[in-house]
């Protein structure tokens, strides 16, 4: 979601954040999927599988644009970056505060909302911003030895961010007891970070493609059976095999990194480019309002058509997501380009 400064417009970062924004409101479209032997059982389930790889897909893109940009000193760094997300994430809590007082009748108090902020308790979605700022908050750490690092020291690091994810897992099954790593958001998430950076770098050739399939494919296949396997016929999916930070979504993601990242190598035609462009502008309006247009709709307050279009068989999802990405692009070109209006000189961004 976050954009360089100055940066050529290539076309690959918006193609991987339109794609990413799309599959966050899928994934939350297809959250319920349940395992019944039919069409909108499989494609439910699979659907929702797929659409976990968009929060590493995020990570990955900020770490290329962001570990490999020239050095700047920390301090002019959090100055850029923090204020970007910072400013989001308190109007959409304070927006989201009465947003559940309105519609689920919440009561809150003023102790009550800072807990909740302090928590990222406040919506469901409004975690990755923590994630965001937390690392931002590394990020010139990371970029200096990420600069500094041969290609063996890059290895090993991504090496030790590989056994994170599959060794605290397999203790925490065996023994019971929480390993004290795997609560540690930057060590799970900041690998995604670091290998955004490193796969960035290179140019996928047709070799390097052929395994991101692979890969792709493999986690898919993993996801979907494994949540087939642990979850009872007919219930809602098990989330065992859905953690961001599995093996199997980390596979996921890298295929579809290095997949997106060829597929953008050149722009399309202006009428492909042009809609994935403004999809990608306006990614983080989509990703802090899109709740908002799922549940008036979902709930019946837009109208029973919009609500049969959330809650309908798992092809009507694929609508109901390209509505909602439409809904929340537009909603957010209305307000920048408003807020162009009353702060003359500046652009809507």
């Amino acid at each position: 979601m976050s954009q360089p400064a100055s940066r050529p417009r290539a076309f690959a970062p918006d193609l991987i954040r339109a794609v990413a924004i799309a599959l966050v409101i899928l994934l939350h479209l297809t959250g319920n999927a349940r395992t019944t032997p039919d069409l909108d059982g499989v494609l439910g389930v699979t659907f929702h599988a797929i659409s976990r790889v968009s929060v590493p897909l995020f990570v990955m893109l900020s770490g290329w644009l962001l570990l490999t940009a020239p050095v700047r000193s920390a301090g002019d760094f959090w100055r850029r970056r923090l204020p970007r997300t910072l400013w989001p994430l308190l109007g959409a809590s304070a927006f989201f505060i009465f947003w559940r007082a309105w519609l689920y009748g919440d009561s809150w108090t003023v102790v009550s909302a800072l807990k909740g902020f302090i928590a990222a308790s406040i919506y469901y979605h409004l975690w990755y911003l923590y994630l965001i700022l937390g690392l931002y908050l590394i990020t010139p750490l990371l970029r200096t030895w990420y600069i500094h690092a041969d290609t063996a020291n890059r290895r090993l690091a991504l090496l030790f961010w590989i056994g994170l994810l599959v060794v605290p897992p397999i203790i925490h099954r065996l023994t019971g007891p929480e390993w004290f790593l795997t609560g540690e958001m930057w060590l799970d998430y900041g690998g995604f970070y670091v290998l955004g950076a490193w796969l960035g770098a290179r140019e996928p050739d047709a070799s390097a493609c052929r395994w991101a399939a692979l890969a792709l494919i493999g986690g898919l296949f993993v996801t979907v059976v494994g949540t087939w396997l642990v979850t009872l016929p007919g219930h809602p999916q098990s989330t065992l095999f859905h953690d961001y930070v599995r093996p199997n979504i980390a596979l996921m993601s890298i295929g579809a990194f290095v997949l997106l990242q060829r597929l953008g190598r050149t722009a399309p035609p202006p009428t492909v480019a042009a809609p994935v462009r403004w999809i990608a502008r306006y990614s983080l309006w989509i990703y802090l309002a899109h709740p908002v247009v799922l549940e008036l709709c979902g709930t019946g307050r837009a109208g029973p058509w919009l609500q049969s279009l959330m809650q309908g068989g798992a092809l009507s999802l694929l609508g109901a997501t390209l509505f909602t990405l439409a809904v929340c692009a537009a909603a957010g070109s209305l307000v920048s380009r408003a807020g162009a209006l009353l702060a003359p000189g500046s652009s809507p961004s």
